[in-house]
């Protein structure tokens, strides 16, 4: 059962820059969130110790992964929360390969939902995912749509539905974000409108 003292909303922070662009989207998207009711809690994925996802098939009987690190607490993380927001900077026309290896690992998820018919996480309980991302040319729709191609199956494999995107594009130099007009406030909407957007009956 749910808990009902407020959403939890994960943030799994896919920059590898301390004070970049998509760290600062990320905690105030949070700040819109908490105003909401909401409790967060986020990952920062380069601070994590963790290893590729091998391609080994050892999850394909037990829907577990067999590598012991890092990755075991991002996934205790994932099914407590009713939220997830993936925010990641546009890296070579893609998400970064910290949110990348990330998404991979997740594989597990995958065997769990597809070949034993047991989901790691209960579709009914209505969870929903966000994509935050900023890219440094000014236009970059491209890459944007890759990255979110990428997401968009990573919700799907979890049973969590896609409630949004806000990508940010020209932004390149850390701490931009803060002087652009503007982009403060849609993260801190958008955290807002996520977070009213959990207590929506599902239809």
């Amino acid at each position: 059962m749910r808990d009902r003292t407020g959403p939890r909303i994960l943030g799994l922070a896919g920059s590898p820059r301390p004070g970049g662009n998509t760290r600062l989207l990320l905690e105030w998207f949070l700040e819109g969130a908490a105003a909401t009711g909401a409790r967060s809690e986020t990952v920062v994925l380069n601070d994590l110790s963790f290893r590729p996802c091998q391609a080994c098939g050892g999850c394909d009987l037990t829907g577990l992964c067999v590598l012991r690190d890092d990755m075991l607490g991002v996934y205790d993380a994932v099914k407590r929360a009713d939220g997830l927001v993936v925010s990641s900077p546009i890296h070579f026309g893609s998400l970064s390969a910290q949110t990348k290896a990330a998404i991979d690992r997740f594989q597990c998820f995958w065997a769990a939902r597809y070949l034993l018919g047991r989901p790691s996480l209960r579709p009914e309980e209505g969870r929903k995912g966000f994509l935050l991302a900023v890219g440094g040319m000014e236009k970059g729709d491209r890459f944007i749509r890759n990255a979110e191609e990428v997401v968009k199956v990573f919700f799907t494999v979890l049973g969590v539905e896609h409630a949004g995107t806000l990508f940010f594009p020209g932004l390149d130099h850390p701490g931009e974000a803060a002087r652009r007009p503007g982009v403060r406030e849609a993260a801190v909407e958008a955290g807002r409108s996520f977070t009213r957007s959990l207590a929506e009956p599902r239809p």
